[in-house]
């Protein structure tokens, strides 16, 4: 999604060059991944790396 970039914890998606395509791609893989639902909108409320893990945590433990 991001070729040859340095991905931290604290990189935004959307600092990243994210876009809404990029945003569903994403949410679905992750749903895939975790097993979680996971609306598009959690990336507008959670949008760096470390703040989507945590939700997808606190989801996974629910």
């Amino acid at each position: 999604m991001f070729p040859n970039t340095k991905i931290l914890p604290d990189s935004d998606f959307f600092d990243l060059g994210g876009d809404s395509l990029d945003l569903v791609t994403l949410c679905d893989r992750l749903e895939r991944l975790s097993g979680c639902e996971l609306h598009p909108s959690s990336l507008l409320y959670h949008p760096t790396v470390s703040e989507l893990a945590a939700e997808l945590t606190t989801r996974m433990s629910e």
